[in-house]
């Protein structure tokens, strides 16, 4: 279920913030974070890798870059989204999909949730940090969003929605995920 909660640009310009993201480069990720065998969520983590090879996605195909906050842009921005979002931010990044490369159909693993959760209640949204351009494709469980204006925030329904990008497009696409508490 769609759930819009507003747009950034009263607060920040997604150009300032794409242009601090830009002086950076990082090396692209083609799957899940490594996770110990003695983590929470490292059976997920197993589960969804073997899934996603089981149909033939490949790092030909899956790639993605993560940008952090505080590291390659401006911690200020979450603390922004934080404003916007009426939460205290506890992650922030933004992902990175190049034309002809996608992230395909899983939910964030957190590999440190369990220690987050004593905060408060967990809650998660995503901002499209570029411009509508065509081929740019965002989907979460049954929700479909294509040209989104820029600055639109809407918070995922669970911690654990699964979802997938895509960007069948010519332009870089840009999605920010801020997971927080209440």
């Amino acid at each position: 279920m769609k759930l819009y909660v507003g747009n950034c640009n009263s607060h920040f310009s997604c150009n300032d913030l794409i242009s601090e993201i830009n002086q950076h480069t990082v090396e692209p990720n083609h799957g899940h974070l490594e996770l110990e065998p003695n983590n929470p969520f490292y059976e997920e983590s197993v589960y969804q890798t073997n899934l996603l090879k089981s149909v033939g996605y490949d790092e030909n195909v899956v790639e993605y870059r993560h940008y952090q906050s505080g590291i390659h842009f401006s911690l200020n921005y979450s603390t922004m989204l934080g404003e916007i979002t009426n939460c205290t931010p506890i992650m922030c990044w933004v992902s990175e999909i190049r034309p002809g490369k996608c992230t395909p159909w899983h939910w964030d693993i957190n590999p440190w949730e369990h220690e987050h959760k004593k905060l408060g209640t967990l809650i998660r949204y995503f901002m499209f940090v570029t411009p509508p351009a065509p081929g740019h494709l965002f989907v979460t469980e049954d929700d479909a969003y294509y040209n989104e204006p820029q600055g639109s925030i809407y918070q995922y329904a669970d911690i654990h929605s699964w979802h997938a990008g895509s960007n069948v497009g010519l332009l870089p696409k840009m999605l920010l995920t801020l997971t927080g508490y209440k």
